[in-house]
């Protein structure tokens, strides 16, 4: 069978061209539809800019792999649902800001930790909390 009088194998040679043209997001994106799998894999998207051509396609099947072996991952209803109340001020404007940030800790790591070092005090002191340890956040 042919589309618009093209073979078989030179359809199936476009369309590998285009699947090199994606980087590993966004074919992550495919693979894990929805706002949890946006939520998931936004935060690790400026590190999945690998386009799938060469390293890249055996880099992403490495992953997908991984990810395939992780154990079942299960949240009570109570969990699924405070995780959706904390989320839903997250927007994709917002998630792309935080990748921003964290590009630039990396790339000026000791400047922000100069930068954050209050941030950081309180959120060891929350961690380390009563509150923080009796939380749901916790148990997840």
């Amino acid at each position: 069978m042919s589309v618009k009088g093209e073979s078989d194998e030179l359809i199936n040679e476009k369309v590998s061209l285009l699947e090199i043209k994606e980087n590993i997001y966004e074919k992550l994106e495919i693979a894990f539809p929805g706002y949890f799998g946006q939520l998931l894999f936004a935060a690790y998207q400026p590190f999945l800019d690998t386009p799938l051509e060469n390293d890249g396609k055996n880099s992403f099947y490495k992953y997908i792999a991984y990810l395939d072996r992780l154990p079942l991952f299960e949240l009570t209803e109570e969990e699924k649902k405070y995780i959706e109340k904390i989320s839903s001020p997250f927007d994709m404007k917002t998630l792309k800001d935080i990748n921003q940030a964290k590009l630039d800790a990396i790339e000026s790591f000791e400047k922000w930790m100069k930068d954050n070092e209050d941030v950081i005090s309180q959120y060891e002191s929350y961690k380390n909390s009563e509150e923080y340890q009796n939380s749901i956040m916790k148990q997840i």
